[in-house]
């Protein structure tokens, strides 16, 4: 054989190579039609998600716990991992999210890390009434309300990891504004002339429609009036890390006095 036929044959496997070798690339970069709907929803609720978050608005509960299972491998990991930067109200979220799913353990992990958020964001509040929106959440978490008392073992364990990562992970940095204002200063304030009349189904198989009425948010022009003063939010984040802690080991210990 020549040095012109070898050089061609060299030349040619090379060429059969380097094209066998882009289309394991491509096709390796090529998603299944499911793979391509699951990222497509997936950068989809995320992208709403970042929204409501960066517009302060009261869509995030709703986004997370309705986010469709179809993509619980992409939407769970993704969610932990940026947990630390959302208001209670979004781990919430996440809690009935695993609710619904009938996951008891994570539902409940949630469900205490993100009502220890919350009644640090409402003790910051200078308007104590609102304190009341810590019962008012948990009223949708009879489930699993009913599982931390029914297993007080379970409740133990699961109790220790959601405080010890609601104490080790960074707490979000948004002032507590909208949920301050939920209290019955923020409601005297209120102007119910602007309220928006909406019907809206009920969450179930042939529920029949209720109205109901949308508020404007209460203008808020002196932050201080709402919210207690920085200095105060240690010694507030300590007490109500207490109260968390005490109220677990009540759950985990019932027959304890």
């Amino acid at each position: 054989m020549s040095c012109k036929q070898g050089l061609t044959m060299s030349v040619n496997q090379s060429l059969r190579a380097g094209i066998c070798a882009a289309i394991l690339v491509l096709l390796a970069g090529c998603l299944t039609p499911i793979e391509g709907l699951q990222k497509s929803q997936f950068d989809g609720r995320v992208q709403d998600i970042e929204k409501s978050l960066a517009n302060g608005d009261s869509k995030g509960f709703k986004l997370v716990r309705d986010t469709p299972k179809f993509i619980e491998r992409q939407f769970a990991p993704w969610f932990k991992q940026n947990a630390h930067r959302f208001p209670p109200e979004y781990l919430y979220g996440f809690a009935a999210r695993y609710q619904k799913f009938g996951d008891n353990q994570e539902a409940a992990f949630w469900y205490l890390v993100a009502r220890s958020r919350y009644l640090y964001d409402l003790s910051r509040c200078t308007d104590k009434s609102v304190m009341d929106r810590l019962y008012l959440m948990g009223q949708g978490f009879r489930p699993t309300l009913t599982y931390l008392v029914e297993h007080p073992a379970a409740t133990g364990q699961i109790g220790e990891r959601a405080l010890a990562w609601d104490a080790s992970t960074p707490l979000h940095t948004m002032l507590p504004l909208k949920t301050c204002t939920m209290g019955l200063k923020g409601w005297e304030r209120t102007d119910f002339s602007k309220a928006r009349r909406v019907e809206r189904k009920a969450g179930y198989v042939g529920g029949n429609k209720t109205t109901m009425y949308v508020f404007p948010d209460v203008k808020v022009e002196n932050v201080s009036e709402w919210i207690v003063p920085e200095s105060e939010f240690p010694r507030i984040r300590k007490e109500t890390q207490d109260i968390m802690k005490e109220a677990v080991s009540q759950l985990a210990n019932p027959t304890k006095k």
